[in-house]
């Protein structure tokens, strides 16, 4: 088989019908999707990444997660007539985020925290309610300020890839009561 060039790789990705690239332009308005290309291309060039071209990422398993909470933000916004009180909008912690080109399958009314310990691009988002830390989830966990009602933990294979942080997996599992762990 022969060895593809990067620009051929990326072409393939583009034109992928899995959960690529492909499947992530469903996500973003036709305005922006010169930026996320160019965005996701830098991404796949980077030496601070590991993707391959023709795997972002566990999008398939994003877009599964997403349904999900789109229920539980239509719940977490619902107040009975009688209730004065209003919920804190949800909140997702993708710890692990790499990239975060996850964020754009999530619906508009969740708000995207993506974590990580990457390099260089930092993290660019395509929606104005998701923002990234840097740092490893035990460390940065005091500054995030979870509300544990309003907050559901994605830990995407992350917590397992390095087991230099032992304790990472019981912390995460303290914080969140809604969590997703692959």
């Amino acid at each position: 088989m022969p060895i593809r060039s990067r620009a051929e790789s990326f072409k393939m990705a583009v034109e992928d019908d899995g959960c690529g690239l492909q499947t992530l332009l469903m996500y973003v308005s036709e305005a922006r999707r010169k930026d996320f290309l160019a965005y996701a291309s830098d991404l796949i060039d980077s030496a601070d990444y590991e993707f391959d071209p023709g795997f972002v990422g566990f999008i398939s398993d994003y877009i599964a997660y997403a349904h999900i909470l789109n229920v539980k933000a239509e719940l977490q916004e619902f107040r009975p007539p009688w209730s004065s009180q209003k919920k804190a909008p949800l909140t997702v912690y993708d710890v692990g985020c790499g990239g975060a080109l996850q964020h754009l399958v999530f619906n508009e009314r969740v708000h995207y925290v993506g974590i990580d310990m990457i390099g260089e691009p930092e993290p660019k988002f395509f929606r104005d309610n998701c923002r990234f830390v840097k740092g490893r989830f035990s460390e940065v966990l005091p500054s995030l300020g979870i509300e544990r009602d309003s907050a559901v933990g994605i830990a995407n294979m992350s917590l397992l890839y390095f087991r230099t942080d032992d304790d990472a997996l019981d912390l995460f599992d303290r914080t969140f009561k809604r969590k997703i762990i692959l």
